[in-house]
């Protein structure tokens, strides 16, 4: 391969990276979560649904860090960015490299457990737990986040087990406010 090829599949790499790809987070974007969730779909059968493929089930679980405006507001944002990649980091070390982590927006995350069922998932939510309470910032405070999942047992589509898994996360959020 001559050293034109080398450079234009350099650049490919490198506007990819952009393209899927968050830059603070080093975690999928939303287009990366599309494009993954596809490609980990398209080899299936077409068919109406996702239980109708006869996959294994899978969770999708719906993770927002606890005040994280706070974190910004007080500390600023060069602290909130650090607190972020550590969250990830935490985040990561809770999951399988199967699965698929994404950040959703601003402190908000979606990941996807594969040959996973809810009691999986409980295990995986206390395992991420675990880890952001390693996690300290400027006077040794924790970070917390709130966490909802579904079941595809349960629900048939993504955007749909998205939306029900942000509700359960918004009820598990309003449960542990005073």
């Amino acid at each position: 391969m001559n050293s034109d090829a080398r450079k234009l599949e350099s650049e490919i790499a490198r506007l990819e990276k952009l393209a899927y790809y968050d830059e603070l987070t080093g975690a999928l974007n939303r287009r990366g979560f599309i494009r993954e969730v596809r490609r980990r779909f398209d080899p299936l059968p077409r068919r109406k649904s996702i239980k109708e493929r006869r996959i294994l089930s899978f969770v999708v679980m719906f993770v927002d860090v606890d005040d994280f405006k706070s974190i910004n507001d007080t500390y600023g944002h060069k602290t909130g960015d650090k607190t972020l990649k550590r969250v990830v980091k935490a985040m990561r070390a809770g999951i399988r490299k199967t699965d698929i982590l994404a950040r959703w927006g601003g402190d908000e995350f979606v990941i996807v457990l594969f040959d996973a069922t809810p009691s999986v998932a409980v295990n995986v939510v206390d395992k991420v737990k675990s880890k952001f309470k390693q996690i300290t910032f400027k006077k040794k405070e924790k970070i917390t986040a709130s966490m909802g999942f579904v079941s595809s047992r349960k629900y048939t589509d993504l955007p749909t087990m998205i939306t029900m898994a942000d509700k359960a996360m918004c009820r598990v959020k309003a449960n542990r406010r005073p």
